[in-house]
């Protein structure tokens, strides 16, 4: 018979909003078992290089004390003991390591709700003695995200400028900077002379920057050293 050629036009894709940066880490590692376009730790820098103890490679230098930790979630098993009673097994992974702690009675009713896959979290817990054992674990004391400290525990950015280092383009980038990221932290900045080993400490009382990781970004980018505190 009669054949005729048929164009099909190619489907329009549906318009959807844009994942954010940990739901598509989340479903890289779902497909390909890794992460591919970065970290989830990425988005939280500045909180885990300034309000962590350490890394948790490291987690084990400090056997029989307080730590605070912060990564993701990436096993989580929720279960039921022989007696009806809920406990969980749960593995913590920052950029470095990974580690796992169990939650057993009133810890795990406490913290069981934010403890699922893929949250981002800053534990604040004691490293203890396993129960008839000599190895140790993180007994948690207390769990929050990890997107809420930064905010609640910054309370000011000190920024450490060399003497050799001043000038005027600089001082107008910093200008520049404390007016676009204005916000409620306090600006402290310590002048240095190293000819002559002496420094003179000031605060800024009428600024307030908003201490994130964008204004963090653009300190780094025109090097200038800081600390959050």
């Amino acid at each position: 018979g009669d054949s005729e050629d048929v164009m099909i036009p190619e489907p329009k894709l549906p318009v959807a909003p844009h994942w954010s940066l940990i739901e598509k880490l989340t479903r890289e590692k779902e497909v390909t078992g890794i992460y591919i376009s970065g970290h989830p730790l990425d988005d939280y820098r500045i909180e885990v290089q300034n309000f962590t103890t350490c890394s948790l490679d490291r987690i084990n230098n400090f056997k029989g004390q307080n730590v605070n930790v912060a990564g993701i979630i990436t096993a989580a098993q929720h279960r039921v003991n022989k007696k009806g009673n809920g406990w969980g097994l749960f593995t913590l992974q920052d950029y470095n390591a990974s580690i796992e702690f169990p939650l057993f009675r009133e810890d795990y009713q406490k913290f069981k709700h934010l403890l699922e896959t893929g949250a981002v979290l800053y534990i604040k817990g004691n490293m203890q003695k396993r129960w008839n054992s000599e190895e140790f674990q993180l007994k948690l004391k207390e769990v929050r995200q990890l997107d809420s400290i930064g905010n609640e525990m910054t309370n000011s950015i000190t920024i450490r400028l060399p003497l050799e280092r001043i000038t005027s383009e600089l001082i107008n980038d910093i200008d520049t900077l404390c007016t676009t990221h204005k916000g409620n932290h306090a600006l402290k900045m310590i002048f240095i002379d190293k000819a002559n080993q002496i420094s003179l400490d000031l605060v800024a009382p009428e600024t307030l920057v908003n201490a994130d990781s964008d204004f963090i970004s653009e300190l780094e980018r025109i090097g200038v050293r800081y600390k959050v505190n």
